[in-house]
């Protein structure tokens, strides 16, 4: 009898799991159908991963998006910003630089939040637009002293620290997400992965002029406007930061985003799996078993 339980329950388990993924590819499908016709899909490396993680803003409604994940150049990214519409503005006196559409749901969001006795108020002047340059700085804030913690901490060797410092960006973005792999966190405190601390650089939302980042964003209140008004959290852990999609709630489930709910935020993600890294065992370094890194 307790084997036939045990079979039923197996089978109960196992249909669970199906059922779970098929309704995940079902919804990675959406997602994909719903990215942008000039949209360049990547297929795998870091490029996909970004997509995976960074990737809600391309199915946003009404704006013009970046052709790409991931802008290799300062140059084309500044090209690719000048030929895009854009309003500026002061928002509880920070300047602020957003999209037309993006622009005109905030100030709406805005009035609302007021006559609720709120205010949605900007980080600082970097809240908005930014540039690939800056975005590169945000990024060389967490790699490089993270490169030095885990020097001292025995995790990498002086040599192989340098030498990642040296790579072209695209190449160093994928040697951290593989020193992440192994455990090798480089965010601020070294907990979380480096992308829910800071974008890689190109890869930021706020550079297409679509990212505001917003002070008491734990408010639920306020959250519930900016959602109202098109405004989501779509950067897991980065809890200032709201996007601008134009959609309603009720549509994002539809476009292939999946709701992650923590500590207090809603953050819209796309169902997307990134590509598995192979990775061979090597020689250990300070007793420690490393990876080599293709």
């Amino acid at each position: 009898m307790g084997r036939k339980i045990l079979a039923i329950f197996l089978l109960v388990l196992s249909a669970a799991a199906i059922a779970a993924n098929a309704a995940g590819a079902g919804a990675a499908r959406a997602f994909l159908a719903a990215l942008p016709a000039h949209f360049v899909v990547p297929q795998e490396g870091v490029q996909r991963r970004l997509l995976a993680s960074y990737g809600a803003m391309f199915v946003a409604r009404g704006v013009e998006l970046p052709p790409t994940v991931l802008f290799r150049s300062a140059a084309a990214c500044a090209r690719w910003q000048r030929s895009v519409p854009s309003r500026q503005a002061r928002l509880n006196g920070v300047a602020i630089v957003l999209q037309p559409p993006a622009m005109q749901a905030l100030l709406a969001a805005e009035r609302e939040a007021e006559a609720r006795g709120l205010r949605i108020v900007p980080t600082g002047a970097d809240a908005s637009r930014r540039t690939y340059e800056a975005t590169l700085r945000l990024w060389r804030s967490r790699v490089e002293p993270g490169l030095r913690y885990w020097v001292r901490r025995g995790r990498l060797s002086q040599a192989e620290a340098r030498r990642i410092q040296a790579l072209p960006v695209e190449e160093q973005i994928g040697a951290i997400f593989r020193l992440e792999r192994e455990g090798d966190y480089f965010s601020l405190n070294r907990r979380k992965p480096i992308l829910e601390s800071v974008a890689a650089p190109g890869a930021s939302q706020h550079l297409a002029m679509l990212a505001l980042d917003v002070r008491d964003s734990g408010n639920a209140a306020l959250q519930e406007i900016m959602a109202r008004h098109g405004w989501f959290q779509t950067v897991l852990t980065d809890t200032p930061h709201f996007t601008y999609l134009g959609r309603s709630a009720a549509t994002l489930a539809t476009l292939g985003l999946r709701p992650e709910r923590l500590g207090g935020h809603v953050y819209w993600l796309p169902v997307l799996s990134p590509p598995a890294v192979a990775r061979t065992a090597v020689a250990p370094v300070h007793g420690r078993p490393r990876l080599q890194r293709p």
